[in-house]
């Protein structure tokens, strides 16, 4: 399992968990940025070209969070 964020705005496609490349999970949130639940849709292949896209301009998420902690 590896968990990566990016914090580019202008890469944000979707918050998305992929799992094993075969089923997609796409997180649904109001505007105030509460939880919503998800979708899942059936194009998987879309959200591992956008994995894969984005994968070099995004970081593990354990060093995002201490990033983000100022550490």
């Amino acid at each position: 399992e590896e968990i990566r964020v990016t914090d580019d705005p202008s890469l944000r496609y979707a918050d998305f968990w992929l799992f094993d490349d075969e089923a997609v999970f796409v997180m649904r949130y109001d505007k105030a940025g509460g939880f919503l639940g998800t979708d899942q849709p059936n194009d998987v292949v879309t959200y591992r070209h956008i994995r894969d896209l984005v994968w070099e301009y995004s970081v593990p998420l354990a060093k995002f969070t201490a990033r983000a902690a100022g550490q």
